[in-house]
């Protein structure tokens, strides 16, 4: 079985509230699997559709992210999340390509 990619520590600028638990101020995505992708499109993806970005993450995250917390981010956390996964859909060559483009 392959190793499982995770994507870097995303720090929320505004943390999940959880009842009867912690505020949750970090989470990490896993690298998804074929089967998470079920039903999405791999377009709306790339595109960043939030509504696909809110689903897959929910699918992938740590800890378990529900959709209804996932509805409640703070836009910019939104993006880190969206960014975060969209990097795993790249190959290593396509991620020093835009590494050097954004040096």
């Amino acid at each position: 079985m392959a190793k499982i990619a995770y994507s870097d520590t995303i720090t929320l600028s505004d943390p999940i509230k959880r009842d009867g638990s912690e505020n949750i101020t970090k989470v990490k995505l896993r690298k998804p699997r074929s089967g998470e992708l079920r039903g999405l499109s791999l377009t709306a993806i790339m595109q960043q559709d939030a509504a696909v970005m809110l689903k897959l993450a929910s699918r992938v995250s740590e800890p378990s992210l529900m959709p209804h917390e996932l509805n409640d981010l703070d836009p910019a956390d939104m993006m880190a999340i969206s960014a975060g996964l969209l990097g795993f859909f790249f190959t290593p060559e396509q991620r020093a390509e835009i590494e050097a483009m954004t040096d």
